[in-house]
This record gives structure tokens, sequence and C-alpha cells, in this order.
């Protein structure tokens, strides 16, 4: 019943929402299928243990994000959530997925009462439409706004690009793209048999590993289209996810290609081995793929931008030796060049209505056909002039060389620019941290005589401090968050935030209770009992009741010491708090424990981070904790305002040319 309920008003939220702000798709056209790219909200699931009576709550519906571009990428591999709104005329219509690789499927229909039902992928021979393409049933029972929610899994790229139409609209499309794979795959047949009855004659090894190029070339497409599927495994649709032994038998029999054709061992002996080393390589890849598909997968994906690199430019090296050179480097090209348009296309620099697939498609027919013609002509082409080809080498490797040099340059620029936009987003997150810390009005309403040295490591600062007064009390909290940047700041907003919801929500005044609670609302807040993760912060908590004169304080720490002074004397006195941690997971749990204190009028207490004791100087030696209460001891007597500029100016002179090594919070007050 919860469940239900949880479920009914995610999707009341999410209809809502979608009325108020989201991209809702209309279907009008019934002779339209529209791409759903630009209409998806989606959620990245590092966890890999979202429900959907998770992600319809508040929490996670804040967290989707709009997809900003029309490619239908949504990163390397894992888990994705997909949310998208339609309405239309009453009426049913199809969602397709083109893509077959998917190591996971399930689509989240709404249904009237408010629950969703649950539709998983299901195999060629499961499906009531008998097509190569995942395909589930939309029924919208009016013109209203609808969301569904679709949950995907990948070991490779999650490339998820979403169709929705209806019947008519999808038969008319899929009439012009099945005519466009009959052809694909037909001219791929009649490569292969006519270069198999080839080979049967010459018995030479550049046609076998030709034949068998094109082969595994044809069935990884075949994979990606949906027909290998029907055709071939119509009841393990988990074969798909296999794919990688396809790619890594194409990317060999590539590699043996080129050695036999381009005759590499006569013309580029180094290279040579270093393709013989490759085909190694891709061997023991294929091995692996069977004990851990997606290391495989990494390994294959990384070997083929190398291979589609290296062969192209080898070819490019042996033309001016060997001229049937040029029919290889022409079959490359075109498979080159119409990877390069879908890449511009995805990019949206040009616009083409044909999908990035068909494209690649296009190129390995080119491929096919050029290595095929140059295989016919190579007993009539095998003569060049030595020096014309060292010519023609070096002129393309002067080309490659200042492609490689403005590449370079505009690398260069591009990274200036993403540093100049990291910094201002950093700036803009120091001026939030720095509204969120007590302003120094803030601490002269608590505390009549302080100063403060407060100075990140990296604009934004993983130290920070927290004061109110509650009821008769006054609270203060100065505390070290994991690391230093933008990782501590954010543990400083967790921080702030908690300290709020356990004083001035919950009332807990006890320094004690206080770094107990703090310690499990961070463990409960980043969820480390399942994570592992160990962030979390060094505090110390003084409390003193305002009812009577601020010389009696109680106080409770977690690693951070507490030192007091007499200016008369210059005696400065260590107390050590709790030696345990607040965060993560400890094996041990040593109770945090309230020490009582009470000064005299016109003593000094100290308190801070352990960033100004460790700062190292250009011999790499840290001030040290015995320098830091030699230096407390002899300006305790002066003004509190030249307290800290002392203890600034020592410590800028002490770390010469050194850098800063983390951030720095020191925090004085004269009782």
């Amino acid at each position: 019943m919860r469940f239900c309920l949880v479920i009914f008003f995610g999707s009341l939220w999410g209809t809502l929402s979608a009325q108020t702000g989201l991209s809702v798709l209309s279907l009008h056209s019934p002779h339209q299928v529209t791409s759903l790219t630009p209409y998806i909200y989606f959620l990245k699931d590092d966890s890999q243990q979202l429900t959907l009576q998770e992600v319809v709550t508040n929490k996670f519906q804040s967290r989707f994000a709009p997809k900003t571009s029309k490619s239908p990428n949504y990163g390397r591999n894992g888990v994705v959530w997909l949310r998208f709104t339609l309405k239309g005329a009453k009426g049913k219509y199809l969602l397709e997925l083109p893509q077959n690789a998917l190591l996971g499927m399930v689509f989240f229909h709404p249904l009237p009462n408010g629950n969703y039902k649950k539709n998983k992928r299901s195999s060629f021979k499961e499906q009531k439409i008998k097509v190569p393409r995942a395909l589930f049933e939309i029924n919208l029972p009016d013109n209203a706004p609808h969301t569904f929610y679709i949950r995907c899994q990948s070991r490779q790229t999650l490339t998820i690009p979403l169709l929705v139409g209806s019947t008519y609209a999808f038969l008319s499309k899929n009439h012009k793209k099945n005519n466009f794979e009959g052809a694909f795959f037909g001219v791929m047949f009649i490569m292969f048999f006519y270069n198999l009855f080839i080979y049967l004659k010459v018995r030479d090894k550049s046609h076998l590993y030709y034949i068998l190029y094109v082969t595994s070339f044809t069935i990884h497409i075949s994979i990606r289209t949906g027909y290998a599927e029907e055709f071939l495994w119509p009841n393990h649709p988990e074969f798909n996810h296999y794919s990688f032994i396809t790619n890594t038998l194409t990317m060999s029999f590539a590699l043996l290609f080129a050695r036999h054709f381009l005759k590499i061992k006569k013309y580029a002996p180094l290279m040579d081995k270093v393709i013989s080393g490759g085909v190694y390589f891709l061997l023991l890849t294929l091995t692996i793929g069977f004990f851990n598909p997606s290391a495989a997968l990494n390994l294959v994906l990384a070997t083929t931008v190398v291979v589609t690199i290296l062969l192209p430019v080898l070819g490019l090296v042996i033309l001016p030796k060997y001229p049937l050179a040029k029919y290889y480097l022409l079959g490359w090209g075109g498979l080159l060049g119409s990877v390069l348009i879908g890449v511009l296309n995805s990019l949206e620099v040009i616009f083409l209505s044909i999908a990035p697939l068909q494209l690649i498609q296009i190129g390995v027919i080119n491929e096919a056909l050029m290595f095929s013609f140059a295989l016919i002509e190579r007993i009539n082409h095998d003569r060049r002039e030595k020096e014309e080809a060292q010519e023609a080498a070096t002129q393309t490797m002067k080309i490659h060389n200042i492609v490689l040099e403005e590449e370079v340059k505009q690398r260069t620029k591009e990274i200036d620019f993403k540093n100049q936009q990291i910094t201002q987003s950093i700036t803009a997150a120091e001026n939030i941290q720095q509204a969120m810390l007590p302003q120094e009005e803030d601490l002269a309403a608590c505390f009549e005589h302080f100063f403060l040295l407060y100075k990140p490591k990296a604009i934004v600062s993983g130290d920070f401090y927290w004061v109110n007064k509650v009821n008769e009390e006054i609270i203060l909290v100065v505390a070290d968050c994991t690391g230093h940047g933008v990782q501590g700041a954010f543990m400083t907003l967790i921080g702030k935030t908690l300290l709020d919801k356990i004083i001035l929500l919950e009332k807990i005044t006890n320094p004690a209770k206080i770094l107990e609670r703090l310690h499990q609302d961070i463990v409960k807040s980043l969820k480390q009992e399942d994570t592992g993760n160990d962030q979390g912060m060094d505090a110390i908590v003084i409390a003193t009741d305002t009812a009577t004169p601020l010389q009696q304080f109680v106080f409770a720490s977690a690693k951070v010491p507490l030192y007091y002074a007499k200016p008369r004397t210059g005696e400065v006195t260590i107390l050590k708090g709790t030696s345990r941690y607040i965060g993560g997971k400890q094996r041990k749990q040593t109770p945090f424990v309230n020490q009582h204190i009470h000064l005299e009028k016109g003593d000094m207490m100290y308190m801070g981070s352990d960033g100004y004791k460790d700062q190292n100087n250009d011999h790499r030696q840290s001030l040290g904790t015995s320098n830091f209460l030699t230096l407390l001891s002899s300006v305790v007597h002066l003004p509190l305002k030249t307290q800290k500029q002392y203890l600034d100016d020592y410590l800028h002179t002490y770390m010469k040319d050194t850098t800063q090594r983390d951030d720095i919070l020191i925090m004085g007050f004269k009782v």
C-alpha cells in the first residue's frame, strides 16, 4: 500500500511538473516518427540500486537533468534512468529503441490508478511485433500529459536513441529502413561470395583476410541493427552483449588484411612487428572478454581507435612505394568520412536526416568495394619509383605534423577556456560558502573580543565555523572537513546544515551529544554503511551559559585540541579531545566526553584546524605543535587584532616560496 501511494504521488508530481515547465512531446501527427532525445530528462544511477519507488520521489525528481543536445549519448556505461512526458490524441502508440546492445531495459508505463506497469525488453521470438528492434506499446487514455520512465543498463556506451510515433508512422519509416538494410546486406553478401570464389582460385591470403574482415564486420553491424538476433539467436538476446567478439575479430582481420595487402613486411618491417603484436593483443583481449566483458570492451574500444588511426596513416606511408595503397586509402577514407559526418551530425554542426549507423554502413560498403577492387587490380599495379614514393611520404608527414600542431593549439585554447570557466564556478562557490559562514557581527554578538584567521587553500575551504545562541547558551563549533577545495567545501555545507538541525531545531546543546549526533547524521546522510566512503571531519564544540559570567566553558572535541593562555604569565595549556573522527565506518567508537574549564577574566582561548601547524617551509619541515604553542605564548598579551596579524605574518615568512598545504582556520577570543 505504501509503495502504491509513493508511485501515485510521484506520478502526480511528474504530471504536474510536466504541465509547469518540463518538455512535453505532443503527438498530433499520425504520419510522423519523432525522436524523444530533446524531450528526455535523465538521471545517472551510480549505485545501480535505485528503484522506481525511489526515483519518483521529490528527492530524485529534482536530480533529473534535461538532455541539452540531440545526441542520444548518456555516458560510458552503468545505469541511467530516463523520464519523458507525452500527450496526444487518445490511442495507442509505439516506443522504439533501435539499439540492441543494452544489458537491460525496463519500461515503466503509467496506469490510470497512479501505479506503473513494468515492461521488460523481450527476445525477438517473444515480441508481438516481429521487428529487429525493441518495441514497447504506449497507451494514452486522454489528451493530458503522462510521464514515463525507462531504466537502461549497459557495459558499453549508453547510447539510447528513442523514437515514438503511431504504428502507421513506424510502418512507413521502417519500410525505408528495411529497404536500406536489405541493400546493405545484399552488397555485403555479394562481396563475400565473389571474393570467396576468387580466393578458391588464387589461394591468396589477402583475399582470405578480406573475406573474414567483411564477414565479422557484417555480423557486428547485424548485431547493432537487430538482425543477428532475428535470424541467428531469436531466443537469446543476451548474445547481443558479446558484440566485443565481432569487434575484436573485425580489428584483428583488418590488421591481417593490411599486413598482407600492403606488403608491410617488405615496405615497413618495423610496423610489421607492431601489427603482429596488435593481433596477439586482440586475441588476448578476446580471451579476457569471456571472463570480464566490460574490461574487454574497454580494451577493444581503445584498440579500435588506435587501429582506425594507424592503418590509414600506414597506407599513406606505404603509398609512394606501393601504388595499390591508394585503393586501400579510398576505402578507409570513405569509412572515416562517414564516421566524421556522423560525429558532426551528432554534434549538430551539420544536420542530416540519416542515422549515424546508416552512415557507417555506407562507409563500410564503400570500403568493401574499394578493397575488392584493389584486390582485383593487385596484379596490374605493383610498380612505383622509390624516389617519388619517398617524396610523397615526406610531404604526407609534413601535412600530418601541421594538422597535429593546429590541433595542439586548438586544444590549448580549449583547456585555457575550460580552466577559466572552472575558476569562475569555484569563485561563485566561494561567495556561497562565505554567505553560509557566520559574519563578524554574529561572532561579536556572542564574543566581545575575538579574532579569526581564515585562509582557504583553493578559493573554497574545507574548514568552517558555526556559532549561535540557543536560549541562554552560546554554542561555538570549529571543524576541519576531509580534503580541501571543492571536496571539502561540500562537506562544510553538509556539516553546517546538520548543525542547524541538531542545535537549532532539536535544541541539543550538550557538546558531547552534538558531536555524537553529528557523526550519526553524517554516516546516514552519506550512506557510509553501504558505500564505505570515509568522508567526515575533526571538530570541537564549546558551550557557555550567558546567564553567568563568560568564564565557565564546557567543550567536547573530535581530535581538535583546545588551547587557553594567561596573558600575565604567557603560559599556554593544551587540552586534547577524544581521539575519534566524525563520519566513516569505525571499528571502535570511543564515546565523546565533555570537559569543563574555568578561566579568569582576560584569559585567551584558541582553537582551529591543523592547517597552520602542518604548514611546511622550503625545507619540507612542518611548523609543528611546539612552535605553535611558542607563538601563542608570545602573542597572548597583545591586542587581538595584533595577534591575528602576527600569526598571519609569521606564517607568510615561514612558508617563503612554498605553497599553502591545507586550509587554515584559527579562532581566538578573550574571556
